[in-house]
């Protein structure tokens, strides 16, 4: 399967800049188009002035955590998949179209991100995602 990455948006929230960064500069490296947030708070007002096809966001964060973040877009942006990357998966909600353990292998996160983002006919570890990571 071969997307058009360029027209994608990501958002992707962290408290932690390194591991923002990290994300930030592989996804934009494989050619996604992507905005980042350091709180819940900053999400919800780039979600308010902008849309996005995909968010990526942490659960254990101080302030408006990602579980409060997630509960918010499925009740304002329905179809907009959001995969948490946390070190405590156990804190998840049902919000959460997917959970994702830190650390994580790079591929498998692009197999995610491509699934969630295709019409869902296959599981994540079945896609070949055309970039480098």
């Amino acid at each position: 399967m071969t997307m058009n990455l360029s027209c994608i948006r990501i958002l992707i929230v962290d408290d932690n800049e390194v591991i923002l960064q990290l994300l930030r500069t592989k996804l934009c490296g494989c050619g996604f188009s992507v905005v980042t947030a350091n709180s819940g708070i900053e999400a919800i007002h780039k979600l308010t002035r902008d849309s996005f096809d995909l968010v990526l966001t942490d659960i254990h964060m101080p302030g408006l955590n990602g579980n409060i973040l997630a509960r918010y877009i499925r009740n304002v942006c329905k179809h907009v998949p959001v995969i948490a990357v946390t070190a405590a998966p156990w804190l998840a909600n049902e919000s959460f179209d997917m959970v994702i353990e830190k650390p994580f292998e790079l591929k498998f996160l692009m197999d995610s991100i491509e699934y969630y983002l295709s019409d869902n006919s296959q599981q994540p570890e079945q896609y070949e995602v055309k970039c480098c990571v």
